[in-house]
């Protein structure tokens, strides 16, 4: 079984080689901030900020701490279910990676901060089905207003423009990647939790039920 899927691996390889080969050619020249010596190095450390701003922990984190100090059940609504469509983008997109396991531009750094093995390979961007994902809800849910909505895509925009230029992804890399956070932000859109699933879920979790109690208000 396991040298069929290997074979299989090869066959699609071969088929599409010439597109990868195309691939790798455009994000080599596309990578302007790979490194410091690059032409635009001294926007490096602007890319890796942006990097760091979409990094997965990071907004596990940030979830988990407003989940913990809110009480209204309409944010609390919003937090669950934000960290829901984070918890389905970094399964898929694992699985994805470790299926296709295409490594990454040749000229990307290994300086990644809070990395796992799997995210050797590249495929897909991670970080550009986040930001799509993220900011999709946040426009069509209108979090932070007209304002805040627009800023969310324009941040994801830049999150996925910044992982070429970083020689992180190929730009396949970042395409699959949109397509992935589109289709995420839609599946998370159409089953989206309601108040009263987002108070059965967490009080299902002792710690919230110690902390919130059984007699929650909606303020």
């Amino acid at each position: 079984m396991g040298e069929k899927k290997l074979s299989l691996r090869r066959q699609l390889q071969q088929k599409f080689k010439p597109y990868d080969e195309i691939d790798k050619t455009i994000t080599k020249q596309l990578a302007l901030c790979a490194s410091p010596s690059s032409v635009y190095g001294e926007w490096r450390s602007y890319m890796i900020s942006l990097e760091i701003s979409c990094h997965g922990l990071s907004w596990l984190s940030l979830c988990c701490i407003m989940l913990w100090f809110s009480q209204n059940q309409t944010f609390q609504q919003l937090i669950v279910n934000l960290f829901f469509a984070l918890i389905l983008d970094i399964v898929l997109v694992a699985v994805i990676k470790a299926t296709v396991r295409r490594g990454r531009p040749s000229g990307n750094r290994n300086d990644m901060k809070f990395t796992f093995s799997i995210d050797n390979y590249a495929f897909p961007s991670g970080h550009a089905s986040r930001s799509v994902c993220l900011a999709v809800i946040f426009y069509v849910q209108r979090i932070g207003g007209i304002l805040g909505s627009y800023f969310s895509i324009a941040w994801a925009v830049a999150i996925c423009i910044s992982r070429i230029l970083l020689g992180r992804h190929h730009v396949g890399d970042v395409l699959a990647g949109i397509l992935l956070g589109l289709f995420e932000a839609w599946f998370v859109l159409f089953i989206w939790f309601s108040v009263d699933t987002t108070q059965y879920i967490l009080r299902s979790f002792s710690m919230f039920q110690k902390y919130f109690g059984d007699d929650m208000d909606v303020v």
